[in-house]
């Protein structure tokens, strides 16, 4: 695909990029659908061209002072080192400014670009080292904007129009008496029987995999904010090209005094014939009327969402159902949904957000990084903690930032910005992470301190990881253990 990126790499790309789209859906068939899939990098960026350039970047651009742009080496990479510190400082203190520091980054790579031709093409190194404080800002922009809820590089209501496709609840599990059955905290046991009469009439590689359990971690995004669920896993068909899209349906489990509990979410994962998945999200709501109840999204509803992607890095995630919740029957099932979760490989998101563009990864696993895991970083992140021995906790907190070893671009996705630190901490105080990992109470504490110490600052010794990523300093290195 040729973009117009050679002369002007920070320039307009808006024109024409309805003939450069590269996503197309074809009809729906009985089962499963044709997914044409040729996302790639320059999809994103002509999306975030599309959104950035037609609207902020120049609605920005008839106030910008082109005399404040950067013209040389030296002003350039100033530019970037105070923009990267500015954006590292707001983000280490949870400062809703992060945002608004982005925009204005990105606007100065839209409307300067036109004056640094001759530097771009003359650079490529300087172009490379400002990469990733571009791509970061520009994916960082949305944030906070009407009708950007969902965090994706195209408004909500675009999202929804061209994933929908996937993301629907199966007709199967929509009907009144299958809603009415899941509505009511009484009668979850013969909604379960229903699907249990489903399953009958459908062919073996086609039944569903459900089970009923407690979320450890998060609540319904409904008004109810219940912890219970019932996990649907409807297994998709390969069509004529080797796609095949399965859906993930979590029905909220209603709770005696909490009112309705409307949610009905889908996460869809569509695998293409060359293995590699996109991941989309939906909320859904049951609608209760006098004499009837349905389905519509939440984003008609309140017309509104969350950032599906702030806690689903790896798309799906795996299921760790609150102890004494999941019935022993069901054991299996549970082992059988997360061998598939485990399976689908690296999550992308259909061109509607670059993982790579959020930052490295949480608790990288390169030779550099590790060496600067000092015991004067680590008695510095775990100040007024005490340990029985304190060598040997911090021994054990450094070997167990570790994270990228499976959270990375080749596995699950990186655990990169924004840091969902609700999830990851009741992850790892609830000793579910890192895998097999063996420490007290004190020894997690710490481990969650240095980690986000070592991504966010402040350090002792060396800049926090995202600062050193976005001054074009660091890049991912996957380990292969």
């Amino acid at each position: 695909m040729s973009l117009r990126t050679h002369l002007n790499p920070f320039g307009d790309l808006s024109q024409d990029v309805e003939s450069q789209r590269s996503i197309t859906v074809a009809d729906s068939s009985a089962r499963g659908l044709l997914y044409k899939k040729t996302a790639s990098w320059a999809f994103f960026t002509i999306s975030m061209a599309m959104v950035f350039v037609s609207t902020l970047a120049r609605a920005q651009s008839a106030t910008f002072d082109l005399q404040t742009c950067p013209k040389n080496d030296v002003e350039w990479r100033s530019f970037q080192d105070s923009g990267a510190v500015k954006l590292v400082s707001a983000a280490a203190n949870d400062d809703s400014t992060v945002s608004n520091i982005a925009r204005k980054i990105s606007a100065t790579f839209n409307n300067c670009s036109s004056l640094n031709v001759e530097l771009w093409n003359s650079r490529p190194d300087l172009l490379a080292s400002l990469a990733n404080l571009r791509k970061f800002t520009a994916a960082r922009s949305v944030e906070g904007l009407d009708h950007f809820a969902m965090g994706f590089n195209v408004p909500d209501t675009q999202y929804f129009a061209e994933t929908s496709v996937f993301t629907a609840v199966p007709s199967d599990l929509q009907t009144p008496e299958i809603l009415s059955a899941f509505s009511d905290p009484k009668r979850i046991d013969e909604a379960l029987r229903m699907l249990e009469d489903l399953n009958k009439t459908y062919a073996p590689d086609q039944q569903m995999i459900f089970f009923r359990y407690t979320s450890q971690h998060l609540t319904t995004p409904d008004a109810s904010r219940v912890f219970g669920r019932v996990l649907v896993v409807v297994p998709g068909r390969p069509d004529s090209a080797g796609n095949k899209i399965d859906r993930w349906v979590q029905f909220g489990v209603p709770e005696a005094g909490k009112g309705h509990t409307q949610n009905v979410s889908v996460v869809a994962i569509v695998t293409h014939s060359d293995k590699t998945t996109d991941v989309y999200f939906k909320d859904h709501f049951r609608m209760f009327d006098k004499n009837a109840i349905y389905l519509k999204s939440r984003f008609e509803v309140n017309g509104t969402g969350d950032s599906c992607v702030a806690c689903h890095k790896s798309g799906i995630l795996p299921i760790f159902p609150k102890p004494g919740s999941l019935a022993a029957i069901d054991q299996p099932k549970l082992d059988s949904v997360n061998h598939l979760f485990r399976a689908y490989g690296p999550p992308s998101f259909g061109g509607y957000l670059n993982p790579a563009d959020e930052g490295p990864g949480l608790g990288a696993t390169d030779d550099v990084t590790a060496a600067l895991r000092t015991p004067a970083f680590l008695a510095s992140c775990t100040t007024g903690l005490r340990f029985d021995n304190e060598a040997d906790s911090h021994s054990k907190i450094a070997s167990n930032m570790s994270c990228a070893e499976c959270h990375n671009s080749k596995k699950f996705g990186n655990l990169n910005y924004p840091l969902n630190t609700t999830e990851i901490d009741s992850y790892v105080r609830a000793g579910l992470m890192p895998p097999r990992s063996k420490l007290n109470a004190n020894e997690k504490e710490g481990l969650l301190r240095c980690l986000k110490s070592e991504y966010l600052g402040p350090r002792s010794s060396q800049p926090a990881l995202l600062l050193n990523w976005l001054r074009g300093t660091w890049n991912e290195v996957v380990q292969e253990f």
